[in-house]
């Protein structure tokens, strides 16, 4: 397929003449072994890149075969042998690293690489599908774009995004995706637009998408062996108020596979929706005794004990759920604030502190940090987490001037 006298080389792979190093595939479409035995080469065909092993961590071809050298050898190697600043150009993986990280700039680097053509669609896709935990007024202002970008993986991923927009703007930006020739993207579309009013949409609009709810249906009933296809049709259920099947739903996942923890987890928040935590309490006290090490039955169980208003057991169960998953920004989020509403501020600010290391750009932590510092009169704290915020929001001019002012106080 290529040149022989150009590529064959060692001029240009720098090895002996018909060695392993030699052949193209082993540096530019490395193996990896999916599922202990199926070993897959990469079609991408990339450059290997070991400068972004040492700062993010990646794999690369050149240490995969020289197991007794650093990734610093490989990049310093590289850099002799071929010159040039190519191995050391900006790389998208860097922009899903950090995040990957949370870091506060990560929605402003993702979005110009969601829209740059010159990417891969595959990259440009896993962009928009990081955007999910980024969503801002800047991420809405692109985001017409996405759900009518020429490529489905793009648009597909971006659906998801116009969950956070009110019914008219979702409607108004991607309800013509109910009519996409794509199948996956209808489904998809089904489920972002299934709780909406039949008056928020057109006749013809309501037509399309009862017809794809019932093939969103159709297509998780065939596979009902699979206990989160059940558990997918209890969401639906659950957002169109159809409590009766989804519990349904619910119970047969857990009946297909006993130990899938969401099911649990849906089914309390289903009766927790329902006016029906007696239930949930039930059921969360049994499958505890089963799985006690779950964090997500855990911290299900902490919120029930709240609205049951059980402080002390509450909090019981909500640190023992940090404890169990500590890299979950979500479960030290509700622990703080269950610490907070028991007068315990300062250990709620530690509990934050921890969630911010591990994900910067969270908002909910930071404003929680905000207002909790500034509870105790911590100035370098309020200043601290608002110029954070700042970085996560630099359009906010409210933000700016608040800090501005504190500043002055």
């Amino acid at each position: 397929c290529h040149l022989s006298e150009k590529f064959d080389t060692p001029d240009h792979h720098h090895h002996e003449f018909g060695s392993v190093g030699a052949q193209c595939v082993n540096c530019h479409m490395t193996s990896r072994t999916y599922m202990v035995v199926d070993d897959r080469r990469d079609h991408s065909f990339r450059v290997s890149r070991p400068d972004l092993s040492t700062s993010i961590g990646s794999p690369n071809a050149c240490t995969s075969c020289h197991e007794d050298r650093s990734s610093e050898w490989a990049a310093a190697t590289i850099k002799d042998q071929w010159g040039g600043t190519r191995h050391e150009q900006p790389h998208f993986s860097q922009i899903l690293d950090a995040a990957h990280k949370g870091s506060l700039d990560a929605e402003l680097r993702l979005l110009p690489l969601a829209i740059d053509d010159t990417q891969p669609e595959i990259v440009r896709a896993t962009a928009v599908r990081r955007l999910q935990s980024f969503v801002s007024p800047a991420t809405m202002q692109s985001l017409s774009i996405l759900v009518n970008h020429p490529d489905p993986m793009i648009r597909l991923n971006a659906l998801p995004l116009l969950e956070s927009l009110d019914p008219s703007q979702r409607v108004r930006m991607g309800a013509a995706l109910l009519n996409d020739p794509i199948t996956s993207i209808r489904l998809e579309s089904a489920r972002v637009f299934g709780d909406l009013q039949p008056e928020q949409l057109s006749e013809a609009h309501q037509i399309k998408l009862a017809e794809e709810i019932a093939k969103y249906v159709e297509n998780q009933t065939r596979e009902s062996d699979v206990a989160g296809n059940n558990v997918n049709l209890g969401n639906l259920y659950t957002r169109f108020g159809v409590y009766a099947d989804a519990e349904e739903w619910y119970l047969r996942a857990i009946r297909v596979s006993p130990h899938y923890i969401p099911s649990y987890v849906n089914l309390a928040d289903l009766y927790r929706l329902t006016g029906e935590d007696k239930k949930g309490t039930a059921l969360l006290e049994e499958v505890l005794v089963k799985y006690p090490e779950s964090g997500a039955l855990q911290h299900a169980y902490g919120l029930l004990l709240i609205r049951m208003n059980q402080y002390a057991e509450a909090q019981d169960a909500l640190s023992k759920a940090v404890e169990l998953e500590p890299e979950n920004v979500r479960f030290r989020y509700v622990n703080a604030i269950a610490l907070q509403s028991r007068g315990k501020t300062i250990e709620a600010i530690k509990e934050l502190e921890k969630a911010y290391e591990i994900f910067p750009a969270d908002t909910s932590v930071l404003n929680a940090l905000i207002t909790f510092n500034q509870q105790i009169n911590n100035k370098n704290g309020v200043v601290k987490y608002t110029e954070a915020l700042s970085l996560r929001y630099p359009w906010d001019e409210n933000l700016k001037s608040f800090l501005r002012q504190y500043k002055i106080e």
